[in-house]
């Protein structure tokens, strides 16, 4: 390959490679309702031309900066040779980050309608932008030599262009002026190749500068400068503070001329009338993105321009100290990039920075978001031997940073296991790395040399400083501190066995113990309402599970064959010997309670039937069941306000079957069981009652059952936990219609199991020995886990055992977790989820995780 060649592609390769993981991100973005397309074109039509132009200043501005151009003009070959080697490699470069970016913009085919734009017109100004900007680089860097200013310059001359000619054509005649605007473009886009042409061709080794650019003289000056003659303190951190100014003269002369482009910015968007999802209604709201790019020109010229001048070499031998040289450095371009990244935005735009999108970008969003660019790109500088190379490296830092900070937010999306979720990251990340930023920059800004050491020693404090945020921030998420500390606290004297344990159940978030002898324990139990959702993400460090909404306690009287929560909290029951109980009447806004006032008393008896077997709860009725095979149904199709109760109602009987064997209630769901076993699920209005067969016969002689996935899970009568269904295409393949089919897949090697409890992807079973046991499913991360595969991931799993003590009695399913009883009589809720199951997106999420210990929430036998 010829040596001209491999030269352009050492130069331009770097900022290929970051132009074209930009794009990549249009690929993982998915349009929906609340904004993410406008925020992603933002992100595209800022971050992706910023790092084009980058690239395409490059071509020639590595030269100048670096100092060989002359020696590029001395070549012993011919410039036309050379020019025709830069543009076509530059043109390829560009053509193929350009060609990405349309391919990664709409990938699955979306609806242009979800992009709240029309995707041709935005493909057509993409490469309209991409010709002025190869054309803009290469004679603004020619003219110029100055790769900042020649960066302002490639950017806005296109946008002027834009404005103006849409405003001379005529805001009445949309298409009419658009289509002269492309015109426009394509011919300022071919003068400026052949002005670039001209310029290289006739280029020499001194370039015209247009003279000195100095601040001028105030005329007070000297009266100041003589009333603080006595103040000899004050003196060198003036003149340091004045020469900061001075090095960042040419950043002002271009915020002024970006002011006064935003000041007719927004007076065409006031007084023009653009068409609605236009892409000239898109620039014209997007242009405020241009303050962005200050911050990092201001950081980035900080100490990388005095390298390249030589004069950091004078200044680190200056009388004054050095970290007072490195504090007026850093304030002075920390104090510009707050001035022109938020400061002047905010005086220009005074209601905000994106009429239609406000939201997106709240002002101290900003301010963190323009003081952290500038920061970077400070560090960037420091690392740097010109400005271009510091400009390089702050996009690159910024992009680090922005697929960090996507990561750092949940980790759970992209790994197997969550180390963290929230804000907790950022409470301990932001401040170490700001230290470890600022601590680099100035042990770099003694260094007038920077080479590969510099930058391995950078690289290693900064792995080191990754390392203690991850350690740190997963250890206090995961309440590490509880390792040292009992995990479950010692259980009293026992009074329930396992050779006559009770039933313990759950349904509609009523906990029920029926004992041996008919006698049932019955409570409320809610969820804590102190959710990171509410309150925000301090409530985590609080309680966190069940709480009660009453004290729970015996129904008067035993036999008791079933007790359930009815429509309104209502209670029913039936005894063994067939009769049908109620609690008491329902009044609007208060509560339910008997004929003594006290919820756990005697209930009352409906009717003089005896031969009820089972009852269940279905919305605003209930379904029951004779001995003799009827189904019947008690209550209303619908809850109003003269709603008094069930027992104002009369049962009526559904359909003509007499083999109804039971109803029962699974996951508050209705299930009802034939005599031959079957299982089937109520459908439709309850006026017209239809049952469909669930394909299963296994729940009804289960010891707990649950859904993981696409699989039915179960302990069976013999003890052994298996895989007893999964859910497979029903009809030919491709049609979305799905059916149980029942299989056989055995799950450990235990036949010991007594019971199970389960929530999402976990679930925990009861061994005869009293122990408990976790089954963590949760390993479905990534595609290749789908079809067979996953069921013989579940197969392979292996229980781990839950807490230290083995007098447990019963199990049952609870909100995001489970319950167990204990011998003694003891209620205890195990929560099984993390604390990210409870806020949603927009939140700044939990602090901590949820605490693994068990909660007391009751003993039945307390008074």
């Amino acid at each position: 390959m010829n040596a001209l060649v491999k030269k352009e592609i050492r130069l331009l390769l770097p900022g290929f490679l970051i132009a074209s993981a930009l794009t990549l991100a249009n690929f993982f973005v998915e349009p929906h309702e609340y904004g993410t397309p406008r925020l992603m074109m933002i992100i595209s039509f800022n971050f992706c031309p910023a790092m084009a132009v980058w690239m395409a200043l490059n071509s020639f501005g590595a030269e100048i900066n670096s100092g060989t151009f002359s020696m590029l003009l001395a070549q012993p070959v011919s410039r036309q040779r050379i020019w025709r080697t830069k543009a076509l490699s530059l043109a390829g470069a560009l053509f193929l980050v350009c060609l990405l970016w349309c391919v990664f913009l709409n990938p699955a085919g979306k609806n242009e309608k979800d992009f709240g734009m029309d995707l041709g017109e935005v493909y057509v100004w993409a490469w309209l932008w991409v010709l002025a900007i190869y054309s803009g680089a290469l004679w603004s860097v020619l003219l110029l030599r100055q790769v900042a200013t020649a960066f302002w310059f490639t950017l806005l001359l296109p946008a002027i262009i834009m404005i103006s000619v849409g405003e001379l054509a005529g805001n009445n005649h949309a298409d009419w002026a658009m289509f002269l605007t492309w015109i426009a473009l394509a011919i300022y886009s071919l003068v400026g190749f052949f002005f670039a042409r001209w310029l290289f061709l006739r280029a020499e080794d001194a370039q015209w500068t247009g003279g000195t650019l100095t601040f001028p003289e105030l005329r007070m000056g000297s009266s100041i400068q003589s009333r603080a003659a006595d103040r000899r303190f004050w003196r060198p951190r003036a003149a340091l503070f004045w020469k900061e100014l001075q090095l960042h003269q040419s950043q002002f002369v271009v915020a002024a001329a970006l002011a006064f482009a935003h000041l007719a910015v927004i007076a065409t968007r006031k007084f023009g009338n653009f068409p609605r999802n236009s892409m000239m209604e898109f620039v014209l709201e997007s242009f405020w993105g241009l303050w962005l790019v200050m911050p990092m020109l201001v950081g980035a010229t900080a100490v990388a321009e005095e390298r390249k001048i030589g004069t950091l070499a004078a200044e680190l031998c200056q009388p004054v100290k050095r970290h007072t040289q490195f504090a007026i450095k850093f304030c002075v371009a920390l104090l510009l990039s707050m001035l022109f990244g938020i400061v002047i935005p905010l005086l220009l735009e005074r209601s905000g920075v994106v009429p239609h999108v406000n939201w997106l970008v709240p002002w101290s969003q900003l301010a963190a978001l323009a003081a952290a660019i500038g920061i970077i790109s400070f560090f960037a500088s420091t690392l740097a031997r010109n400005t271009l190379q510091a400009i390089a490296s702050a996009i690159f830092g910024l992009v680090v940073c922005t697929v960090a900070l996507a990561i750092m937010w949940d980790t759970g999306s992209f790994f197997n296991y969550s180390l963290w979720t929230g804000a907790l990251i950022y409470l301990i990340g932001i401040p170490t790395f700001g230290l470890v930023l600022l601590a680099l920059s100035y042990w770099n800004f003694q260094r007038l040399n920077i080479g590969g050491q510099t930058v391995r020693r950078n690289l290693l404090v900064f792995g080191g400083a990754v390392a203690f945020v991850v350690i740190t921030t997963t250890a206090i998420y995961h309440r590490d501190w509880e390792r040292f500390t009992p995990f479950e606290l010692p259980h009293g004297l026992p009074r329930l066995s396992l050779a006559h344990p009770p039933t313990l159940g759950e349904d509609w978030r009523t906990l029920s113990v029926r004992m041996p002898n008919g006698e049932v324990w019955i409570a409320d139990y809610d969820f804590n309402t102190t959710t990171p959702i509410r309150i925000g993400p301090l409530s985590v460090l609080g309680r966190f599970g069940l709480e009660a909404k009453e004290k729970g306690g015996f129904f008067t009287g035993s036999n008791w064959a079933q007790v359930i929560r009815g429509p309104k909290g209502q209670r029913l029951g039936i005894k063994a010997d067939g009769t049908l109980w109620f609690s008491g009447k329902w009044t609007s806004g208060e509560p339910l309670e008997n004929n003594n006032g006290n919820r756990f008393g005697a209930l009352l008896h409906f009717g003089s039937e005896t031969n009820w077997s089972s009852v269940g709860g279905y919305g605003s009725s209930v379904m029951l069941v004779k001995k003799d095979g009827t189904l019947w149904s008690w209550g209303a199709n619908r809850f109003d306000k003269h709603w008094q109760g069930l027992q104002s109602f009369t049962p009526h009987r559904l359909g003509t079957e007499t083999n109804w064997a039971e109803v029962f209630d699974k996951d508050n769901q209705v299930w009802l069981r034939k005599r031959d076993g079957s299982e089937w699920s109520p459908q439709g209005d309850k006026s017209e009652f239809v049952a469909q067969p669930s394909g299963l016969n296994f729940f009804h002689r289960s010891r707990g059952w649950t859904q993981i996935r696409r699989y039915q899970l179960g302990v069976g009568e013999d003890g052994a936990f298996r895989i007893v269904a999964e859910l497979k295409p029903a009809s030919p393949p491709f049609k979305y219609t799905y059916a149980w089919k029942e299989t056989d897949l055995p799950l450990g090697d235990n036949t010991h199991w007594l019971g199970m409890a389960d929530e999402d992807t976990k679930a925990v079973t009861l061994k005869d020995d009293g122990s408990l046991w976790l089954w963590n499913f949760n390993f479905d991360r990534w595609r290749f886990l789908k079809g067979e595969l996953e069921g013989r991931r579940m197969q392979e799993t292996r229980p781990v055992r839950l807490g230290t003590n083995s007098d447990w009695i019963a199990i049952t399913t609870a909100p995001y977790g489970m319950t167990a009883l204990a011998a003694d009589g003891s209620l205890w809720y195990w929560p099984l989820v993390d604390a990210r199951n409870f806020y949603e997106e927009s939140e700044m999420g939990p602090l901590l995780d949820i605490s693994r210990k068990p909660q007391l929430l009751a003993n039945i036998f307390s008074k």
